[in-house]
């Protein structure tokens, strides 16, 4: 019982950081369709409203291109999972809920929910 509780609180306190670095690295940069480097907007934290399509951040951000991810949460020892929606502009956009596996050395993509995508 005490390897369960320190393993979901290593998870809980260290595990939640790491994906919403991951998340941040994922969306701060890319290139538009000439190559040029665009550089989103990224909020960690943010809540959302709504289901299925109108899945949406609340607030939404003002311009594209834009990513929003949502307070982390650890349900288990080494689960970590998060709320996300993106828009790079045009039809390029989505939204869901990602699952990942936490260990002190990596995050590990285990799936994701798509809520809607375009």
């Amino acid at each position: 019982m005490v390897i369960y509780l320190a393993s979901w609180g290593l998870t809980w306190a260290f595990g939640r950081d790491a994906l919403s670095r991951h998340f941040a690295d994922h969306y701060a940069s890319r290139r538009n369709a000439q190559g040029e480097p665009v550089f989103a907007d990224v909020r960690e934290g943010t809540r959302f409203a709504g289901e299925g399509f109108d899945f949406w951040p609340d607030p939404i951000p003002g311009q594209s291109p834009w990513a929003c991810v949502g307070r982390p949460v650890a349900p288990t020892p080494f689960l970590v999972y998060t709320d996300y929606a993106y828009l790079r502009g045009g039809l390029d956009g989505g939204a869901g809920r990602a699952y990942f596996l936490w260990t002190p050395w990596k995050l590990y993509w285990l799936g994701s929910e798509s809520y809607w995508s375009a």
